[in-house]
């Protein structure tokens, strides 16, 4: 009976210890802004019937843990400390960086050799502070959890910018706030931290956040190179000049008849750091201008490089009556000089004037002179114009000009003759293709015939003796520069006398 008295009475005393154990109460749980270690602190009215408290984390997950349950990190034997930084290893180090740590706090007292315990505490989460740079919005955005455990008596939020290691608030923002969003300079690294407040000026704040603005490097120049008329084509060459992040370039277009650019193509670097285009799409009645466009990932331009055009040649005729060949073409820009290319017959483009000017007259009677002695063209002139330029080169579109033939005959030859030229029979001409000369006596008969316009008949057979004084019948046939074939009909008389 004594026994069964005795248990009583240590069960009433030891419910007794157990009730009287004050329940801390959490003043608030912070991140320390150096270590990033969870902070919490405590208070109790009466310290003087506590030994000491335990620590409890919310240890999300742990081997050989109950998920999500609450376990001792630390034990406090010393009633006068009332706050604790969390640098715990037992279940993981705490990481107020990468999530929110939850808190509760048991108070103990030792009897008699045994311990009695408090109820844990109402839970305290630090604030979580996470961000998110978006370079398309230039922008960084912010998002945090809210002190719930202050309830209504949370007077707000404020978010303040570490520059230099000094805090500098930025914003203020009200209880129902949670997210924020920041305007940015681009290559810059920016540091933040939200900090709540309680009406009796009680503060927590979060961990912080590190976000570096980092941009795309841009091309210190995007340069056009060339313009180029090839095959009635525009090659198009531009350069990008630096080192450059950006991939992706798009054309712009206008003909000059235009008032705005159109985007073509999109394009990419080539080579290194060149852009090449092949626009076939094109009208030789106008002249172009492009550029590029370089566009970072957001589809945002942010580099132009300088305008191109093309040169367009143009003639009021390409059939000229006299023996001038007059062409003009857009300017380019006004300091610039033009080479201008003439091309005819089988001989490659050639030089023929350097010029400032933007139209051009090529007599080309020299060339007619000189093709009635030894030289044989078509009398199709080719030109094209090559603009001179520190800027970029532009080569023109061909143009082209049909000469008509010149044909003079002699009415007679005389073998014999003192004077070379009347010694044979052969045409001046110039200016055709396909030439044939043929001569023939009164009854048909093919005396001679010649495909070269320089091989004249000398007034003999094929068997070397001189064909009978009289009138022949010639036969002339050639094709003119526009490719018309011709044939001319006449007589010419041999006289065979020695001047």
């Amino acid at each position: 009976m004594k026994y069964i008295f005795s248990i009583i009475l240590s069960s009433i005393f030891f419910l007794g210890f157990s009730q009287i154990v004050e329940t801390p109460v959490i003043n608030y749980v912070t991140v320390n802004n150096i270590s990033q270690k969870p902070v919490v602190s405590w208070n109790v009215d009466d310290n003087s019937l506590i030994d000491g408290f335990i620590i409890k984390r919310l240890i999300y997950s742990y081997p050989g843990i109950v998920s999500n349950t609450y376990n001792t990190v630390t034990v406090i034997n010393d009633n006068s400390v009332f706050s604790f930084e969390d640098n715990s290893v037992v279940y993981g180090d705490a990481v107020p960086y990468q999530r929110t740590e939850v808190y509760r706090i048991v108070a103990f007292k030792n009897v008699s050799g045994n311990t009695f315990y408090s109820l844990m505490s109402n839970p305290h989460k630090t604030i979580f502070l996470k961000s998110d740079y978006d370079y398309c919005k230039r922008k960084i955005f912010l998002n945090w959890n809210k002190y719930q455990a202050w309830g209504n008596n949370i007077t707000g939020y404020k978010i303040f910018s570490v520059e230099s290691g000094i805090p500098v608030l930025i914003k203020s923002l009200g209880v129902s706030d949670s997210t924020s969003e920041i305007n940015i300079t681009f290559n810059k690294n920016y540091e933040f931290y939200i900090e709540a407040e309680k009406n009796d000026g009680t503060l927590s704040v979060s961990n912080i956040v590190n976000e570096y603005t980092n941009s795309p490097v841009l091309p210190e120049k995007i340069k056009a190179d060339s313009i180029l008329c090839v095959s009635n084509k525009l090659q198009i060459y531009f350069s990008v000049q630096g080192i450059s992040e950006i991939g992706l370039y798009t054309l712009f277009r206008k003909q000059n008849n235009e008032n705005i650019f159109d985007s073509i193509t999109d394009l990419q670097i080539e080579n290194g750091n060149s852009i090449f285009y092949l626009d076939s799409d094109v009208n030789f009645e106008e002249h172009y201008k492009y550029y590029i466009e370089a566009k970072d990932l957001c589809q945002i331009p942010v580099k132009f490089s300088d305008t191109a055009q093309s040169i367009l040649l143009k003639s009021t005729n390409n059939y000229p009556q006299n023996r001038e060949n007059s062409f003009f073409w857009n300017t380019i820009n006004p300091s610039n000089n033009y080479l201008v290319y003439r091309k005819y017959s089988d001989f490659d483009y050639e030089l023929i004037a350097n010029i400032t000017d933007t139209f051009f007259v090529d007599d080309v009677s020299d060339i007619l002179n000189s093709e009635f002695n030894s030289q044989k063209t078509s009398g199709i002139f080719q030109y094209k114009v090559i603009s001179i330029s520190t800027d970029y080169k532009a080569s023109s579109n061909e143009i082209i000009f049909y000469q008509n033939e010149a044909v003079f005959f002699p009415n007679a030859i005389n073998p014999k003759s003192n004077i070379e030229k009347n010694r044979t029979f052969k045409p001046d001409i110039a200016f055709v293709s396909d030439y044939i000369l043929s001569v023939y006596d009164y009854n048909g008969n093919l005396v001679f015939e010649s495909k070269n316009p320089e091989t004249g008949w000398d007034g003999k057979f094929k068997n070397g003796n001189y064909a009978p004084q009289g009138t022949y019948i010639y036969y002339l046939k050639y094709k003119t520069s526009e490719g018309i074939d011709k044939t001319v009909k006449n007589f010419v008389n041999l006289i065979i006398s020695h001047e």
